[in-house]
Parts: C-alpha cells; sequence; structure tokens
C-alpha cells in the first residue's frame, strides 16, 4: 500500500513522497512563484517504461523527471501526481499528494467553467479520412480531411511501375517496414503487424506506440523510433508485440533510422543528431554517442564503416521560379568505433537535402526547391566532390524520398508521383518512366521490387446541419491532391471553394451530389467578399479576382506581401490578414479597393503562427508552439497593427489553435482539450469565463448561433450544442 512522506516543517516549498514496497517513489515539489510542479523518479527498474500525469494538468510526461505548469482550470488545494512504471505488460502506479493551497486564490471574481454545463450535448458525423478545416453556412457544413495510407507499388518492370492495391492500417499511417512474412506500419493507432499473405485482413497484432514515422526489423526484433524515444519490440510471435526495452534520444522527430550489425543510427532532427545505440541486447539499448547537428530534413546511408549524412540547413528567399533557395551539407562520417564517431569530409549542397542512397563510391542526393538530384564522388571520404548532373527531367520536383533496386533508383516526387531514374551511366542517369500519383507522400520502404509509400489522400465532405444536435452526413468526395495541405475552405451560396493542387470548386446546389466546376485559378489560401476572390501564392502574394463570372474569372490585382512567404489569410469587410513563413510574420491589407490593394502594415512573430482570424478591426493570431497562446492586435486608423493583448496559453496549447470571433466572445480551440471562452467586450482585456472540455482531435472550430462545429480529427464534425440561457 503506497505511504506517503509529510512536507518537511524546515522548508516552505511543499515535497510529497509516496514509495511501494518494490521500491517505486515519485518526489514532487512545487514552485509557487512559477505555479510549477517538479517531480523525479526513483526506485525504478532500468529499461522500464516511466509515464507521468496529473489531476492539475491536460499534459503528461515520460522520463525518470517531469515539470509541469499547473493548470488555471485544474487549480486546487492539492494535486495529485501518478507515476506508472511498466516492464514490457506488468505495470504500477504510485500517487504523490502535493498541497497546492499556497496558490489558490483567496477569492475568485470571475469562476471558470472546468466541466460542461448539464445543457451541453455533443454530436459527430463521420466523413472520409481526418477532419482538418471547415466551414458552416445556411445549413451546410463543409470539412475537409486527409487520409494517409500506404500504396503498394510493383517495380518487376521499372519502365512501367504500377499501383497493385494498397495495405490496410489503422488510423493514419506514417511508417512501414516489411520482411519475407509481415509489414510492420505505424501510425495514429500504434504499430500493427500484418501478414504478407493478407494485406488487408485484420492486423495480427499491435502496439501503442503512435506516430512511429522510422523502424527497422531484423531477427525478430522490431526497432521504432518517433518523438523524443526509440524502442524495442519481441515480434517473434506477431500475435502479441512485446516490449523489450525504451530508450531516450538526443533531441526528438526521428527520421530514416537504419541499423547496421549490432549498432542502431538514428538521425533525430530537432535539438539532436545522429544518434548510435549498441542494440546488441535488445533488452537494454545502450546509447553509445552522438554526432550533433540541427536540421530541417536528412537522408542517411551506413556502410563500410561509414555514415553519409545529407541535413539541410538554411532557407532564404531568391530569384529562382519556387521562391525558395536552400542550403545543405553531405558529411561523411567515420563510425569504425562507434562510440567515437568523428566527421571526416563534407561537401556544402545547393539544394534542400531530403534522402539519399550510395551506389559504389557515388552519393545520390535528392532534394527539393532546386538542384534536385546531385551526385557526390565519395571514394576519397575526407574529400567529396559534387558532380554536375546533366539531365533536366527532374528539374521543378519535390522530392522527399529514394529507394534504389538494382540499376534502378525510383524518386518519390511528392505531390506529383515517382521518377525511375536508369543509373546504367553512373553519372549521366536518366528518367525513364514516370507513375503519376498526385497525393502527399510521408514515407517510402523499398523491398526488393515492391515499393510501399505512405500516400496522403485528401477529401471533402458535406453533411446537413439545419438541425445543428442531429447532423446528417451527405457526401465524400476525393480531392485532387496536392503538395501541400490545405489551408481555406469556403462555403459561398451554392458553391463549395477550398484550395489543393490550384482552386476547387463545387456546384453543391444539391449538397449530396455535388458538380465539379472546372476553374483555372492557382492558390495557396482563400479568403471571399462578396463577388471579389483573394488567394495567396507564396511566390507572388495576394492576388485578387473577379469572380461574379466564375468560369471566367477575371484577375484584378498582384500585389507583394512585405514580408515573407504567404501561406494563408483571413478576411473580413475591407481588411485582408495575411500569415507568413520566412520570417514567420503577419501583413495586413487595405482590400477597399481590390484593383489595388495597399499593405499598411507588417509584425514579425518570434514563433510560427497557427492560424489567423480578423474580425471587426482586430486582429487574433494564434501561436501554438508554446505558451504564448494568441496575440490580440488592434487595427490602428491608419491600418497599423496596434498589439493590444495577449491570451496566454500553457504548455498543452500545442500546435492546433484557432479562434473564432462571434459578437462580444472568443471561443480558442486550446489544444485539442479544450474550447476556452472569453469575454472581449473591450478585446484589449480579454477575460476568460468558460471552458468547455472536448473529446476526439480538433484542429478548427466554427461557432454559428448557439453550436460550436468542430473539425474533429478521425470523428468527422463535431458539433456542441450551448443553451445560452446558462451557458455565457
Amino acid at each position: 500500500v503506497p505511504t506517503t512522506t509529510g512536507v518537511p516543517t524546515t522548508t516552505g516549498v511543499p515535497t510529497t513522497t509516496v514509495s511501494v514496497p518494490a521500491g517505486l517513489s515519485a518526489i514532487c515539489t512545487l514552485n509557487p512563484e512559477e505555479l510549477k510542479i517538479s517531480c523525479q523518479a526513483s526506485g525504478y527498474q532500468d529499461g522500464s517504461q516511466l509515464t507521468w500525469t496529473s489531476d492539475a494538468s491536460w499534459a503528461h510526461g515520460g522520463g525518470k523527471q517531469w515539470e509541469f505548469t499547473v493548470h488555471d482550470d485544474l487549480l486546487a488545494p492539492t494535486a495529485e501526481v501518478f507515476l506508472e512504471e511498466c516492464q514490457g505488460a506488468t505495470c504500477q502506479t504510485v500517487v504523490a499528494t502535493v498541497d497546492t493551497s499556497s496558490i489558490v486564490p483567496a477569492t475568485t471574481t470571475a469562476p471558470v467553467t472546468t466541466a460542461a454545463p448539464a445543457a451541453i450535448q455533443e454530436s459527430s458525423v463521420a466523413g472520409k479520412g481526418v477532419a482538418e478545416l471547415l466551414d458552416v453556412r445556411d445549413g451546410v457544413a463543409a470539412w475537409l480531411s486527409m487520409g494517409v495510407v500506404i500504396k503498394a507499388i510493383s517495380l518487376v518492370d521499372p519502365s512501367a511501375p504500377v499501383v497493385v492495391g494498397e495495405i490496410s492500417t489503422a488510423g493514419t499511417a506514417t511508417g512501414i517496414f516489411t520482411n519475407d512474412e509481415y509489414f510492420f506500419t505505424s501510425g495514429s493507432k500504434g504499430v500493427q503487424v500484418i501478414g504478407r499473405d493478407d494485406p488487408l485482413g485484420q492486423p495480427l497484432g499491435t502496439f501503442d506506440f503512435k506516430h512511429g514515422p522510422t523502424s527497422v526489423e531484423e531477427d525478430g526484433v522490431l526497432f521504432v523510433a518517433a518523438g523524443d524515444e526509440v524502442i524495442a519490440l519481441d515480434v517473434q510471435d506477431p500475435s502479441a508485440p512485446r516490449q523489450l526495452s525504451r530508450s531516450s534520444l538526443s533531441g526528438r522527430a526521428p527520421s530514416n533510422m537504419r541499423k547496421a550489425g549490432d549498432f542502431l543510427f538514428v538521425p533525430a532532427t530537432v535539438g539532436g543528431g545522429l544518434n548510435i545505440f549498441d542494440v546488441s541486447d535488445p533488452n537494454s539499448l545502450q546509447q553509445v554517442s552522438v554526432v550533433p547537428f540541427e536540421s530541417f530534413s536528412v537522408g542517411l546511408a551506413v556502410d563500410d564503416g561509414y555514415a553519409y549524412l545529407a541535413r539541410s540547413e538554411s532557407y532564404s528567399m531568391s530569384e529562382v521560379a519556387t521562391g525558395f533557395s536552400s542550403i545543405s551539407a553531405l558529411d561523411v562520417i567515420d563510425i569504425s568505433s562507434p562510440s567515437n564517431p568523428y566527421v571526416v569530409g563534407s561537401v556544402v549542397l545547393q539544394t534542400d537535402a531530403r534522402d539519399l542512397f550510395r551506389v559504389d563510391d557515388l552519393i545520390y542526393v535528392v532534394g527539393a526547391f532546386e538542384n534536385e538530384l546531385l551526385i557526390v564522388d565519395v571514394s576519397s571520404p575526407t574529400s567529396p566532390v559534387v558532380h554536375d548532373v546533366p539531365d533536366t527531367a527532374v528539374k521543378g520536383s519535390n522530392f522527399r524520398h529514394a529507394y534504389r533496386e538494382g540499376n534502378y533508383a525510383y524518386l518519390i516526387d511528392s505531390g506529383n508521383g515517382v521518377r525511375v531514374l536508369d543509373l546504367t551511366d553512373r553519372l549521366n542517369p536518366t528518367v525513364v518512366a514516370r507513375l503519376d500519383l498526385p497525393m502527399i507522400f510521408n514515407c517510402v520502404h523499398g523491398y526488393g521490387a515492391m515499393l510501399y509509400l505512405c500516400a496522403r489522400e485528401q477529401y471533402f465532405n458535406l453533411a446537413d446541419v439545419s438541425d445543428p444536435d442531429n447532423p446528417v452526413h451527405l457526401h465524400s468526395g476525393t480531392a485532387v491532391a496536392g503538395s501541400f495541405r490545405y489551408t481555406s475552405v469556403v462555403l459561398l451560396e451554392n458553391k463549395l471553394v477550398f484550395n489543393t493542387r490550384g482552386l476547387q470548386v463545387y456546384d453543391i446546389s444539391d449538397p449530396s451530389d455535388p458538380r465539379y466546376v472546372p476553374v483555372n485559378i492557382a492558390a495557396d489560401s482563400v479568403a471571399i467578399r462578396d463577388n471579389y476572390l483573394f488567394t495567396t501564392i507564396g511566390e507572388i502574394g495576394l492576388i485578387a479576382y473577379d469572380i461574379t463570372d466564375l468560369d471566367s474569372a477575371q484577375t484584378l490585382s498582384r500585389s507583394p506581401f512585405p514580408i515573407g512567404m504567404p501561406m494563408n489569410a483571413s478576411l473580413d469587410g475591407n481588411w485582408l490578414v495575411g500569415m507568413s513563413a520566412l520570417p514567420y510574420s503577419i501583413s495586413l491589407f487595405d482590400v477597399t479597393d481590390p484593383w489595388s490593394p495597399r499593405a499598411t502594415d507588417w509584425v514579425e512573430l518570434d514563433t510560427a503562427p497557427t492560424s489567423v482570424t480578423v474580425k471587426d478591426g482586430y486582429v487574433y493570431v494564434s501561436l501554438g508552439s508554446g505558451t504564448r497562446g494568441v496575440d490580440v492586435f488592434k487595427i490602428g486608423t491608419e491600418g497599423q497593427l496596434l498589439l493590444e493583448a495577449n491570451i496566454s496559453g500553457t504548455d498543452e496549447w500545442a500546435y492546433s489553435d484557432e479562434v473564432a470571433v462571434v459578437s462580444d466572445r472568443a471561443y480558442v480551440l486550446a489544444g485539442t482539450s479544450v474550447v476556452k471562452v472569453f469575454d472581449i467586450s473591450d478585446p484589449g482585456t480579454p477575460i476568460q469565463i468558460g471552458a468547455i472540455p472536448i473529446s476526439g482531435m480538433p484542429t478548427q472550430l466554427e461557432v454559428v448561433d448557439d453550436h460550436i462545429f468542430l473539425a474533429d480529427g478521425e470523428s468527422g464534425l463535431t458539433v456542441i450544442s450551448l443553451d445560452l440561457t446558462t451557458y455565457p
């Protein structure tokens, strides 16, 4: 039975320790000034999995230490912290109780709703794919979805690759590895083992380790890396994958994992480097060294005592057609002593390196934006030499991955398909075939004469929400996929308008039977006012069209952004605010005259914005990658962006913040667990008046009358009904 050790009287900082006879214990300390609780585990067994949760936070953590900020909505006189230790399927949990009464306000003038009022009702309607964006108007809801499936491509005839089927996965696929008997897939619902003789059948076994983008299997042991961890699974019995060990990576966002002999090489692209593990004993993975680097993307090959690492380093604006210039490097690393690796040679590459493969003494690097294929001679590892590639057939590609089999290489051009490269003439490879697949690609794995791709397919869905408490699914359709994600969807009278591989328009006079309307307009984002369409293009800026006759839309103007590469926009009345990268920023346009839009101000941001909303003379910028939360700007009389307020976030607000403004209320989708409601009668002083717990994985919301509509991931469209007589 767990026992609690009281707080020593010699200190003013509440500290709690709990223990069980086996020795597992948790020590937690409150920092009242920073409203943080820090915890330390002890008495756990080596190689065990440690998981932390608390009733004072929406967050969770792993490892022997955990620190979290006490969530305002969950503040109480005491906080309980739960530490779970798992060895395979055997787990035990201890609880630490921390005295937090010192940080509870004596009085509260604006109580926060922490549970859904009894009057709130929620209903969902599924569509095709994982819902991401939505719009609601005149009793119709439209939402855009994506689904990632694994396409199987036969390479028996390299001159004519062909899709021969799909491999079934539960949820969103992010990675695949295969041997002679099984497929090992990973994704939103964990690691799965699928029989090669029945790829569309039920998984033979599953293991709960989500979103593992890279994996490798050998001798019945599957290594999977995701986040900041790598695990070893015993998959000799495919019906019951069993964890052997779990280790932390130096850094996070692993990719392109490779195994050579008794060593595993895992590049962690953010805050880490090339992690090298001794995996001779899968029950105890030992990190032996790290070669530090920071990158956006990497390619890796390991062979003959060397590791070849292609890593992107920087992006900048340029005059090339794509608008980007990028710098990468190819490092040659001596790994003859894995515990003491060192770079023996390096060369700068004028491309955005994504992947590589080796043929004899040549390294082929594929990338994007420019110099999409480069050949590097590494016959002298200390002095790699870059060769020119005369064939221009790969120009304009957005390469993500590559696979080589014999004298052919298969280059994965995201948004377009597969290009087949004949390597017979090593220094003069030529494109001999292509397989058109207008899809985004997340992963690739080659095995003999088969190629497996995680292909991101795109869909649109429609529902009748004239009775929002009982939404009815009307239609799901497949949209032509582009190289980039959706950014906007607009319902306009009897039209559905969204962007993917250019503007997509459907006549939805009968929403159960939408009709495609051919329109030749390029668009990275979409905003509409009356008969005017405003789109953004990263390389051009803001483009305005007269769409009185949509079939023959007239271009009115092109206006460059004052800063950055636009990626989304919000429009309200005569004000349009664009959101940009390179650098992160927002730009304000006066579009009173669509023939001559005028950029009036811009603001550079410290972090990447996740969304922007302009409404009633104010701009709400969601900054979900940390605790900044939402910045509120007032549009001044001269078109200035004036920072008026900040709605601070918490550690739980991550990459999916969205703001909807209706009258004097702002609804903030904070992370994926709660919609926070603010009184913005005075937008310069937002006051939180409620918090609505939500389930699922929503990424965008709209508020219409007394209902909240959510693009709710795998749940599709979720509608929350509010009785406004009891809920503000």
